[in-house]
């Protein structure tokens, strides 16, 4: 767990300085593909989000 929470710090903090604003939507689009142990089409993505509420 601490393994995803460095990847997703690491990408959030590259994110924003590139000067990439954080929406929630983004935040939770990247944790679900750090999360993923598949390579899923931006529709699965968009669904299991969907499903969660998190879009």
């Amino acid at each position: 767990m601490a393994v995803v929470q460095s990847q997703l710090k690491e990408a959030l903090d590259t994110l924003k300085d590139t000067g990439v604003r954080i929406t929630p939507q983004r935040h939770a689009i990247l944790e679900f593909l750090i999360n993923s142990m598949s390579h899923p089409t931006a529709d699965e993505i968009y669904k299991r989000l969907k499903e969660n509420s998190l879009i």
